[in-house]
C-alpha cells in the first residue's frame, strides 16, 4: 500500500485521534503486564518468555508504529510531496509487517508450548528449556524481519502474501494443538473419574496444577482469538484487492478500519490478560497502587 491513501479531512481526523489513544492505551497496558509478568512466579519460565514476546510486538505497536501512522491519515500526500517522509512511511509499514507475523508465530509458539506442557509432564522442563525457547523466538523474529523487509525494500504484494501465509499457518498449526489439548484433557477426565480418585505421576497432572495451567490455557486461548479476529478483516481486504484491485475513498476507508482495528490488538490484548489470568491481575493490581502511591508521596 505504497500509494498515497486519501481520507475525507473529517474522517482523517477521527481515525487519527482514535489511533493517538489506542496508542496510549498500548503502551501504558502492555508496559503494566510486562512489570506484572516480571512478578508472576506460578507462569513457567519458557511460557512467561514467550509472553513477554506477545507483549514486546504489542508494545512496540504503541510505542513505534501507531504515532508513525498518525501522520498518514493526518497528511495522506506527505509521502508523495515531502521525500524526507518517505523512510518514515516506510518505516511504519515494515515494522507494522514484522510485528505482525512475529505475533502469528509467537502465537503458534504459545500454543505448542501449552501442549507440550500437557504432554510431557514432569519433563516439560527438560524439553522446553530456555535455551531453546530462546532460539525459536529469535527464529520468530528473524522471520519476521524478513518480511518487513519485503515490503520496504521488494514489493508490497509479495509481502500481503507472506501476511496471509502466516496467518493460515498460524491458524491450522493452533487449531491442530488445541484440537489435541481438549483430547488430552477429555482422556485425563475419564482416568480421574474411573480411577475415582487423582491422577497419578505418570497418568496426568495433579489437580492443583491441573488447575493453573487451565487458567493460563484460558487466557492464551482468549488472547489468540482476539488476533484472529482484529486480522481477520485486514486479510479478507488483502484478498479482495488481490481478486479486484479494490480502490477508491470508500476502499481506503475500510483500509484504515482494519489496519486500526489490527492496532486495537496491542490494546486490548492487556485487558485479556488481567481478565483471564488470576496471577497477573494480582501482580497488575499490585504494580498500579506502588506506582500510585509512589507517585503521591
Amino acid at each position: 500500500m505504497r500509494e498515497s491513501v486519501r481520507l475525507p479531512t473529517g474522517i482523517g481526523n477521527i481515525f487519527a485521534a482514535v489511533n493517538i489513544f489506542l496508542s496510549i492505551a498500548a503502551t501504558v497496558g502492555n508496559v503494566l503486564i510486562l512489570v506484572a509478568l516480571y512478578k508472576v512466579s506460578s507462569v513457567q519460565a519458557p511460557t512467561k518468555l514467550i509472553l513477554r514476546s506477545l507483549i514486546v510486538t504489542d508494545l512496540c505497536v504503541g510505542v513505534v508504529v501507531q504515532p508513525l501512522f498518525v501522520p498518514l491519515l493526518l497528511y495522506p500526500d506527505f509521502m508523495t510531496k515531502i521525500n524526507i517522509f518517505i523512510p518514515i512511511f516506510l518505516a511504519q509499514g515494515g515494522l507494522s509487517y514484522t510485528l505482525c507475523s512475529v505475533s502469528f508465530f509467537t502465537a503458534t509458539a504459545m500454543t505448542i508450548d501449552r501442549f507440550l506442557a500437557l504432554r510431557l509432564r514432569l519433563r516439560y522442563r527438560n524439553v522446553v528449556n530456555l535455551p531453546r525457547v530462546r532460539v525459536a523466538i529469535a527464529l520468530c523474529w528473524f522471520i519476521g524481519i524478513y518480511i518487513g523487509l519485503t515490503f520496504i525494500f521488494w514489493r508490497y504484494l509479495i509481502a500481503f502474501k507472506q501476511i496471509t501465509v502466516c496467518f493460515v499457518l498460524w491458524m491450522c498449526i493452533s487449531l491442530t494443538f488445541y484440537t489435541m489439548i481438549c483430547l488430552t484433557l477429555r482422556k485425563q477426565r475419564v482416568q480421574v473419574q474411573e480411577n475415582n480418585g487423582p491422577l497419578s505421576l505418570n497418568s496426568g497432572m495433579f489437580p492443583s496444577r491441573l488447575a493453573i495451567y487451565k487458567k493460563t490455557l484460558s487466557g492464551i486461548a482468549w488472547v489468540q482469538l482476539a488476533l484472529a479476529a482484529c486480522y481477520f478483516p485486514f486479510l479478507i481486504l488483502v484478498c479482495h484487492k488481490m481478486a479486484t484491485g479494490l480502490r477508491g475513498e470508500k476502499a481506503n476507508i475500510l483500509w484504515m478500519s482494519a489496519i486500526t482495528l489490527i492496532y486495537f490488538n496491542s490494546s486490548i490484548n492487556p485487558v485479556l490478560y488481567c481478565w483471564k489470568m488470576k496471577q497477573v491481575r494480582q501482580a497488575a493490581k499490585v504494580t498500579v497502587l506502588q506506582v500510585f502511591f509512589c507517585s503521591s508521596s
